[in-house]
């Protein structure tokens, strides 16, 4: 009897599932495929199993015709790259910084060299080699789209976790909009709506923890 060799898998970025296959030979009959630990389906040769963020070992166990029986284990080794207050974000690592950003801001970084994973975990996973990113070292803002009709997504770079304060300023310098936001340490993202504002030119403002300040425009059609 053979199994398949032992695997891995990413939990919290993508799929965390796998298939295992059985193979029996020398026994009598047909085989009946036992597989343990909520492989699912349970009685065939061919079983696909999706671990929680803890690796796992699975144990099949193949009975003959004759009721004659043969076990072998496969351990799955589970990756597990969530983080965040509730799980939702994923872990990478570029240029020997870790980050906890969104799915949407991973799969854009993974495409410019970030891997996942901490930095120095061992369990990170390469993504498109190119040339690898900067650590970041200042607050910056950026805000798409410009122009816009309504919603604005900003993206800011943090140097450091904690909570950040959120203006939109428009041409008087008067705050017609106000939110405070934890940032993680890297790239984060902090919707606006600015569809109730007239159209014109606004500045959108961040203050982190440190005091430090980033500003960006935004035109407002």
């Amino acid at each position: 009897m053979s199994v398949s060799g032992n695997t891995s898998v990413t939990f919290g970025y993508g799929s965390n599932c796998t298939t295992l296959t059985a193979s029996a030979s020398g026994g009598t009959g047909s085989y009946e495929y036992l597989w343990n630990n909520g492989a699912n389906p349970a009685n065939m040769a061919i079983t696909q199993v999706c671990p929680g963020p803890s690796s796992q070992t699975y144990t099949v166990t193949v009975t003959d015709a004759n009721q004659c029986t043969a076990s072998k284990t496969v351990t799955v080794t589970v990756n597990d790259v969530s983080c965040g207050p509730k799980k939702q974000n994923v872990t990478i690592c570029y240029y020997g910084v870790t980050q906890c950003v969104s799915e949407k801001i991973a799969e854009r970084y993974l495409k410019l060299g970030a891997t996942l994973g901490g930095c120095g975990s061992g369990a990170a996973r390469t993504g498109y080699e190119q040339s690898p990113l900067e650590p970041v070292l200042n607050l910056s803002v950026r805000a798409y789209p410009n122009p816009t009709t309504g919603q604005v997504m900003v993206e800011a770079q943090s140097p450091v976790a904690g909570t950040a304060t959120f203006e939109v300023l428009n041409t008087m310098g008067r705050a017609v909009q106000q939110k405070t936001q934890e940032l993680f340490e890297g790239l984060n993202e902090v919707p606006f709506d600015l569809a109730t504002q007239p159209a014109g030119n606004y500045l959108i403002r961040c203050r982190d923890v440190l005091g430090r300040q980033a500003v960006v425009r935004i035109n407002k059609q």
